[in-house]
């Protein structure tokens, strides 16, 4: 009986291992390809944050120049215009967060590899 819930526990423990790597190798993919497809267009959405739930505000660049748009229900309004240094400087920002996102997807799949390979061992 005892055997058998190890058992159990251990296919559960692998089938979650394999969603979650699937998971990491879905996201990875698919971040890759939205980059390669959002590169090239010449409107780009930097920023989306909802105030309420009709009213957000919105960071765009178009082509090298940005501006901070409030979309409401009424319309779309623009708010200010953001120089090219600073578009540079959010661009490197979104980057650089995308890398460290990407690097603790990698830590977290290294963790689970090495808990795997833990548990793997003590049960040969």
């Amino acid at each position: 009986m005892l055997m058998e819930l190890a058992v159990l526990m251990i296919k559960l423990l692998f089938a979650l291992i394999v969603v979650f790597g699937l998971m990491f190798i879905l996201i990875k993919i698919s971040n890759s390809k939205l980059n390669k497809i959002n590169q090239g267009k010449y409107i780009k959405v930097l920023e989306r944050t909802n105030i309420s739930k009709d009213n957000s505000i919105i960071l765009l660049k178009i082509g090298n120049k940005g501006y901070v748009i409030g979309s409401s229900s009424k319309g779309i309004e623009k708010i200010e215009e953001i120089s090219e240094e600073e578009i540079a400087v959010i661009d490197k920002n979104k980057e650089k967060q995308k890398e460290e996102v990407n690097q603790q997807y990698e830590e977290f799949i290294k963790k689970l590899n090495l808990k795997f390979k833990k548990l793997k061992n003590k049960n040969s």
